[in-house]
């Protein structure tokens, strides 16, 4: 006698156990793939973020401006922190110059590079372990006198770990009515591996603000 046209119920189960394993071996797969893109774009939207908030911070330091010494945001800084004007601020929209700053948060389990400006202030990198400095590379004297640069030698420069110091052009009176900013700033990170970080800040050589009729007769107070 012929078996009826169809599947025996040892033929289905084994079907179904088969197409089990197969969904379970897909699904394992998809979660994964899931998993590592979800880590990738994490990862990535990290590294850009870190990347285009230094290149923020980058671009403010090397638009920061010089300002009279009696007005707020005259270049001043030390090797934890320094303060200035900058063109073109991170976080804020409004047009002119900003004050702005960026320093070090030296804490026992690492280091944060802090930026700041009329907006907030916020962490732009930590380095775990670490310790961190800031230095100045600028003029050894004092080469300019009245508001003609003095002839001679080449500038000798060096890096210090404040500013200012005797630097800037001066009235007829011998008052500096401005002070000259840094040539670069160099955020030095020291870490736990005897190793050091170096990030160094260019400041392109920009128009001292113009003498104002006191500062050329010598009016200006200290």
């Amino acid at each position: 006698m012929n078996r009826s046209a169809g599947y025996t119920l040892i033929e289905v189960l084994i079907m179904l156990a088969v197409t089990a394993i197969l969904a379970a071996t897909v699904l394992e797969t998809v979660r994964a793939s899931a998993s590592n893109g979800f880590r990738i774009e994490q990862a990535a939207r990290n590294a850009s973020q870190d990347y285009i908030t230094l290149a923020g911070v980058r671009r403010a330091v090397e638009n920061t401006r010089a300002e009279y010494t009696n007005e707020p945001g005259v270049f001043a800084g030390d090797d934890t922190q320094f303060r200035a004007l900058t063109a073109l601020p991170v976080t804020t929209m409004r047009p002119g110059t900003q004050r702005y700053a960026l320093r070090f948060d030296n804490e026992r389990d690492g280091a944060s590079l802090i930026y700041e400006d009329g907006s907030g202030e916020f962490r732009v990198s930590y380095w775990p372990g670490a310790q961190g400095r800031f230095s100045y590379f600028g003029p050894e004297v004092e080469q300019r006198v009245g508001f003609v640069a003095r002839p001679g030698e080449p500038t000798a420069r060096a890096w210090r770990s404040e500013w200012p110091f005797q630097s800037g052009l001066r009235s007829r009176s011998g008052q500096s009515y401005f002070r000259a900013l840094p040539l670069a700033v160099r955020a030095e990170i020291e870490l736990p591996n005897g190793e050091s970080h170096i990030i160094v800040f260019q400041i392109p050589a920009t128009a001292p603000p113009k003498p104002r009729i006191e500062d050329m007769l010598g009016t200006l107070e200290p």
